[in-house]
């Protein structure tokens, strides 16, 4: 099939601007995105911003990815010792209780890294600046800034949704569609638990700058240009600021040149404008430094490897396990992402077989690294976690599969199934928030006597 004919038609499409016909239509994905901001800020202000839930926020990893702020703008205390005054003391909770911390040079280190804290810190400081305002307890834990911290979740997962139509509307993916999957998206996968349920982790937060970074790469390959290159280096020193191992996302590149040609002259562009690339090259190196300059004020060292024992077992990677398996497996706890993986690779590989082939690559490449680390469920999470990052991946194919889509009957069977894989994922979520779908210890015998089993919720 000729891949860069069918490529050129995807970029042009994806390139033109609205024009006049767009202002004189309702937009279609403006309302989609109004209708999810609505229900995700009713549902995460009705569960969990009155009352005293507002305390089962921050559980888990997440307490160390935000610690960075109170240690920083309340404590000046890089060592986290306020750990004490506030997880054993004002707030303490045996369940949520959880040793962030690790001992380096004699003194406590935070074990998790400081960039999902960047992108939370203009929430917590507009929650800080509030709370003292207003006279409250401005200790970085009281309720402001937990409402704050879901809003910003918030606001990343819909910016994210955003770019992702941008992303889409670049592979000439029509309105509707493009609609139908920023809902199916937000609704249907694990995305929402994290925005509701964990919105602390760094999952929801590497959303946004990773879809930035797909839909930037998308660009350059169609039009390489040096500030496109600087960018690319900005991004993706936040990417890995936030989550070391998503420096993967650079394998996402072949598949979103379209073509090997394309991928190989928007390489040979990079080295012609070097000079951009290096200024790209300072700038990954000036975001990422940050983790390695707070070390250093800390523990009087710049490197340190915090996860000590914890690493990659290379040689006996749990791909189906990873994927299939009762106890965490993706696509069996967000089914509507195998859907659009069949679906979408078959539609691609009609179309252009280059982009099928690189994108399959690209998720077993990623699969492999995420099954590899030796606790490959990622302890107390939904669904496969690692993935909730390369969502906009996922979009890609299930907004090209309904867009091929071209005999009402078939859309319309598809739109229903999609309706009820999205119900299948808010039941499971729900489940998982009580405890009826374990956090670790699913097995098929649990998973089959509590499937949809509402009647059980307390």
């Amino acid at each position: 099939m000729r891949s860069g004919a069918g490529q050129e038609r995807c970029g042009t499409l994806g390139d033109q601007a609205p024009g006049m016909s767009a202002l004189r239509k309702p937009n279609l994905v403006a309302f989609t995105l109004t209708g999810i901001g609505i229900v995700l800020l009713w549902v995460c202000s009705n569960v969990y911003w009155g009352g005293e839930n507002y305390r089962t926020v921050l559980q888990s990893d997440a307490k160390g990815y935000y610690a960075y702020l109170p240690a920083i703008f309340i404590y000046d205390d890089l060592q986290f010792g306020f750990f004490e005054d506030m997880d054993r003391g004002k707030y303490y909770n045996p369940d949520l209780l959880y040793e962030y911390r690790i001992h380096f040079n004699g003194v406590s280190v935070n074990k998790y890294y400081c960039g999902t804290a960047l992108a939370q810190a203009p929430f917590f400081l507009a929650a800080h600046g509030m709370t003292e305002a207003l006279g409250g307890d401005a200790d970085g834990y009281s309720r402001l800034y937990v409402v704050f911290l879901h809003i910003g979740a918030i606001v990343h997962a819909l910016l994210g949704l955003w770019v992702l139509d941008k992303l889409l509307r670049a592979y000439g993916v029509a309105e509707p569609a493009r609609a139908v999957t920023l809902i199916a998206l937000a609704f249907g996968t694990h995305l929402f638990y994290y925005i509701l349920v964990a919105p602390g982790m760094s999952h929801v937060w590497s959303f946004l700058y990773c879809t930035l970074f797909l839909y930037s790469s998308h660009r350059y390959f169609r039009e390489p240009t040096g500030g496109r290159v600087v960018m690319l280096g900005l991004l993706l020193g936040i990417i890995v600021l936030i989550r070391p191992i998503n420096g993967l996302i650079l394998a996402s590149w072949p598949f979103l040149a379209g073509s090997l040609n394309a991928f190989c002259s928007g390489m040979r562009s990079a080295l012609a404008q070097w000079r951009y690339s290096i200024v790209a090259a300072v700038l990954f190196s000036l975001v990422v430094s940050i983790q390695f300059v707070l070390y250093k004020l800390g523990t009087g060292s710049f490197f340190i490897y915090s996860y000590k024992e914890e690493w990659f077992n290379w040689l006996d990677p749990q791909m189906l396990n990873i994927l299939f398996s009762y106890k965490k497996g993706l696509f069996l706890y967000t089914p509507i992402l195998l859907l659009a993986t069949v679906g979408g690779l078959w539609v691609l590989a009609r179309r252009n077989a280059y982009e099928a082939i690189t994108w399959a690559l690209f998720f077993l490449l990623i699969t492999y690294f995420f099954s590899a680390w030796w606790n490959w469920w990622y302890g107390g999470s939904f669904s496969g976690r690692p993935y909730v990052e390369y969502l906009a991946m996922f979009g890609i194919l299930l907004g090209v599969g309904l867009g091929a889509l071209r005999k009402k009957g078939l859309r319309a069977a598809s739109y229903a199934v999609l309706f009820l894989l999205i119900l299948v994922c808010q039941v499971q979520t729900m489940q998982t928030r009580y405890f009826q779908i374990h956090y670790e210890e699913m097995t098929k015998e649990r998973y089959w006597d509590v499937f949809l089993r509402l009647d059980r919720l307390p």
